[in-house]
């Protein structure tokens, strides 16, 4: 009988630390207001849930930091950057995908409560940190995968900056690495192509875009 009192016990505290945590991230979904291509609107308070044209949507929580909302036709991508500014994007049939823009009143509300307050201070940008070395940029996911003449301009379009690229051979695999600095951070981000697709994208250390 202990044995059994302790086991539901354990299980008991395992669903409670599961609950604490979704909460947790789910309080950190920040207020947005964003229009997408195809006339897709995209709207969550702070701490959600996030709508898709009005209608909630199907909420996955990667971390505090990424987050998927889903319906039947798209995919929309939730981002918060390193700098604390968000990024959203979505993915529709076919992985058609782009990059959604703060709508109109989004920008007015930001606009208003900026001119109320303290102007924010520029993000400092530096070398990448130890710590984000090899994670994947959260507004970049979905690009793996995605052939690389394509995404490309999808890179550039979200704030990145090429910089130079290295081949390597690696027995069995053979590939080229590009190098790109994230706009708004300063970080390097390596982009490994293999078979004309984007095999990984990852964070790398900054003397790789250092390199002429």
């Amino acid at each position: 009988m202990n044995k059994l009192l302790m086991a539901s016990s354990a299980i008991a505290l395992a669903a409670s630390q599961t609950v604490m945590t979704t909460t947790a991230s789910l309080a950190a979904i920040p207020l947005i207001n964003y229009t997408c291509p195809g006339k897709i609107e995209v709207h969550a308070d702070q701490g959600g849930p996030v709508f898709i044209n009005g209608k909630e949507a199907k909420l996955k929580v990667f971390n505090q930091n990424y987050y998927e909302a889903k319906n039947s036709k798209v995919t929309i991508s939730i981002s918060i950057n390193p700098d604390g500014t968000t990024s959203v994007s979505y993915t529709g049939p076919g992985r058609y995908n782009g990059i959604c823009s703060p709508s109109t009143s989004s920008a007015t509300n930001s606009s208003t409560t900026q001119s109320s307050t303290s102007s924010p201070s520029t993000p400092k940008k530096g070398k990448t940190p130890k710590n984000l070395i090899s994670t994947v940029p959260p507004n970049l996911k979905d690009l793996v995968g995605a052939r690389a003449g394509q995404a490309e301009g999808d890179l550039i379009s979200r704030g990145y900056t090429y910089k130079n690229t290295e081949t390597w051979d690696g027995g069995t695999v053979s590939g080229k690495t590009a190098y790109y600095v994230e706009n708004k951070t300063g970080y390097c981000v390596g982009v490994a192509t293999v078979d004309g697709r984007y095999n990984s994208i990852v964070y790398d250390s900054s003397d790789r875009c250092a390199k002429k």
